[in-house]
């Protein structure tokens, strides 16, 4: 009876491990995602940060030119 409850004691260590490492992976991988995220929106901000081309010479062109 002893060795049939350490037994089974040994087999819910093994399995509150195992779920364990499987919710820190998950919990890992969310927390990539979210750092990329935020990554690719940072960028975004940077671009709309930087000074934009109009298209609108800083010479102006005489007719004669």
């Amino acid at each position: 009876m002893e060795e049939t409850i350490a037994r089974l004691k040994e087999i819910v260590s093994d399995c509150c491990e195992n779920e364990r490492h499987v919710y820190e992976k998950c919990m890992y991988e969310l927390i990539m995602e979210r750092l990329l995220k935020m990554q690719k929106i940072h960028k975004e901000e940077a671009k709309l940060k930087q000074p934009q081309k109009h298209g609108i010479p800083l010479i102006a062109k005489t007719a004669n030119a």
